[in-house]
């Protein structure tokens, strides 16, 4: 998808605001709190994006902070929303190269989002693993997470987030030091694999340690 252009995005900008002009008091009020509430989560969290449950809500971030958007000359990314499956997949360094894990899948409870809940309190969400996707989707989801992990010249492991939808597999982003507890992503694909965390980690550290002495 291309780029849009400033002033496209201040004309959808000023559609919005319009419909969060036209919110009742009690309804910005509330919006307000759970602004609030986003604003000190990305504070903490290091993140450029918030979720908006309604376009009411995305109509009041855009209206509460239009001015400062506007003036600043600051150019910014509108991604349309995907309707998919959210894939997941851990990508190893091996003798062989970048070796893709099996994808796990993230799947939500009815009437749930993926939200700060669900990412990060486990409430409302399932992980599976593997990936309950047809093979060939299993099988692009990797190959994507393989081809970003050699594009952004990654070492070691990353685990990649894709969006399966009817169109196909969607590149989400690369994280490039992904958790390894008892409960995170890779070490549920690694167990599937059949490789102990041990020997996982006594592998990384052989290969890191391999790549400083190069240096």
């Amino acid at each position: 998808m291309a780029q849009p252009s400033v002033a496209n995005l201040r004309a959808s900008a000023g559609r919005l605001a319009d419909v969060g002009d036209a919110l009742s008091p009690h309804t910005l009020a509330s919006y307000e709190r759970r602004w609030r509430q986003w604003q000190a989560f990305a504070d903490h969290h290091s993140i450029s994006a918030l979720p908006a449950d309604s376009v009411h809500v995305a109509a009041f971030a855009v209206a509460r902070y239009r001015a400062g958007v506007s003036a600043s000359g600051v150019s910014y990314l509108v991604e349309p929303f995907l309707v998919g499956t959210e894939l997941t997949i851990g990508v190893i360094d091996t003798d062989d190269g970048p070796t893709a894990l099996c994808a796990s899948e993230v799947r939500l409870e009815p009437g749930r989002a993926f939200d700060f809940q669900g990412k990060y309190l486990g409430q409302g969400t399932r992980e599976l693993t593997p990936a309950e996707v047809a093979p060939e989707i299993a099988a692009e989801a990797q190959r994507v997470a393989v081809a970003a992990h050699r594009a952004l010249g990654c070492e070691g492991y990353t685990r990649t987030d894709v969006i399966a939808t009817r169109g196909g597999v969607t590149f989400l982003e690369t994280n490039t030091l992904p958790g390894l507890t008892a409960a995170s992503f890779l070490p549920q694909q690694l167990a599937h694999a059949g490789r102990p965390m041990r020997d996982f980690v006594a592998d990384q550290l052989a290969r890191a340690r391999a790549r400083r002495d190069r240096r």
